[in-house]
């Protein structure tokens, strides 16, 4: 087999094996802080918005739109390494405040009031 054979498969097994990996959700965040209902942007270091209410049994959903990766962390919860356009979500089954920040960057912080 030739050396560029060899190189275009050990490519494709390598970009196959990434694809099978338990990884955030990739989402397209928009270039705005604005975020969608339940839905927590993460934008110059903050959360937007700060507080976000919710009934029992909602799932909010963190989107990165920082260059620089973010941690959502709670005494409850607690989301991967989040890159820049990635997502991941919680879903909240009891009322209640849920403080949280960011576990990469601490003064970031927010909360989550279930009712």
């Amino acid at each position: 087999m030739k050396t560029g054979n060899i190189l275009l498969v050990f490519f494709l097994v390598f970009l196959i094996a990434g694809c099978s990996s338990s990884q955030p959700t990739v989402l397209e965040v928009k270039k705005t802080a604005e975020a969608e209902p339940n839905m927590v942007v993460i934008k110059n270091f903050a959360f937007k918005p700060v507080t976000l209410r919710i009934g029992a049994g909602t799932e909010v959903t963190w989107a990165n739109a920082d260059a620089a990766p973010h941690i959502v962390k709670s005494d409850v919860f607690e989301s991967e390494r989040l890159a820049q356009g990635q997502s991941w979500s919680h879903k909240f089954d009891s009322a209640g405040s849920y403080d949280y920040f960011c576990a990469i960057h601490p003064s970031m912080k927010g909360r989550v009031i279930v009712e």
